[in-house]
C-alpha cells in the first residue's frame, strides 16, 4: 500500500511518529552522553584527589616506608602505587612484587607532568582502570604517584 492512497490524517500520523521517534532517540542519546560526561568526571576527581594526597604523603616525609592503607586506597575498585623516576615501585596496594601499573612511555611522561590513562588492563581489579601519574617531589628525590580507579560501575551504569 502506498502512503498516496492513505488519508491525510494517516499520513500525518505517520510523520508526528517517524518525528517523534527521532526526538525520542536524540533525547535518549543526550541523556547517555551526559550521563557518561559525568560520571567520568567524577571518577576523574576522584583520582585527582588520590593523586594529590599521595604527593602530600610523598612529600611529608619521603616513601621509604609508606603505608598505603585506609579508605583512599581501595581493592578492587582502585589502586595507588609510588614509583621512583626509573620505574622502580616503592609502595604499591597491588600487592608485593607488583610491577608499575604503568609502562615506561607514561612514566615518562608523568615525571613531566600528569599523564592520564583512559582504559589501562590492571590486574587486580574489577574492569579496566582510568589511571592518573603525576609527579611528587620529596626531601629525598622525585617520585611518580600513580591513582587508578575501575571504570567497571561507570560501565555497568551506561549499560
Amino acid at each position: 500500500m502506498s502512503l498516496r492512497r492513505l488519508s491525510i490524517r494517516a499520513r500525518l500520523t505517520a510523520a508526528f511518529v517517524a518525528a517523534l521517534a527521532v526526538v525520542l532517540a536524540l533525547a535518549g542519546l543526550w541523556v547517555y552522553l551526559r550521563t557518561e560526561a559525568e560520571l567520568t568526571g567524577a571518577l576523574d576527581d576522584g583520582l585527582h584527589v588520590r593523586a594529590a594526597d599521595l604527593a602530600g604523603l610523598v612529600a611529608a616525609g619521603g616513601p621509604e616506608s609508606p603505608e598505603l592503607t585506609g579508605t583512599l586506597f581501595e581493592g578492587e575498585e582502585g589502586f595507588s602505587e609510588i614509583l621512583t623516576t626509573d620505574g622502580e615501585v616503592v609502595a604499591s596496594t597491588l600487592g608485593s612484587g607488583a610491577d608499575a601499573a604503568i609502562d615506561a612511555e607514561t612514566l615518562d611522561q608523568a615525571t613531566r607532568g600528569s599523564a592520564l590513562i583512559e582504559e589501562l588492563d590492571v590486574p587486580g581489579l574489577d574492569g579496566d582502570a582510568r589511571v592518573l601519574a603525576q609527579p611528587a617531589s620529596s626531601p629525598d628525590g622525585d617520585f611518580v604517584v600513580v591513582a587508578g580507579a575501575s571504570t567497571g560501575d561507570r560501565s555497568e551504569a551506561l549499560a
